[in-house]
């Protein structure tokens, strides 16, 4: 087993979280307003950014199309 790292996102200092959730190599985050924020590896689709999409280290806004809520 690999050794893991907490590190604080600054991202969400002004945001409360509502959700995590994380996979193997992926992590979502739901915060009381609504958004969804998503980081880590998403070589299969897994941010909801694009498939084309290999890592990401910091956060990224999910769009979410309002037909789908």
């Amino acid at each position: 087993m690999g050794e893991y790292k907490v590190e604080h996102i600054g991202d969400f200092a002004e945001q409360k979280v509502k959700k995590i959730s994380v996979g193997e190599w992926h992590c979502l985050v739901l915060l009381t307003d609504g958004h969804v924020y998503s980081f880590g590896r998403g070589t299969s689709g897994e941010l909801g950014i694009g498939k084309s999409v290999v890592w990401k280290d910091t956060p990224v806004l999910v769009q979410i199309p309002s037909s789908s809520v």
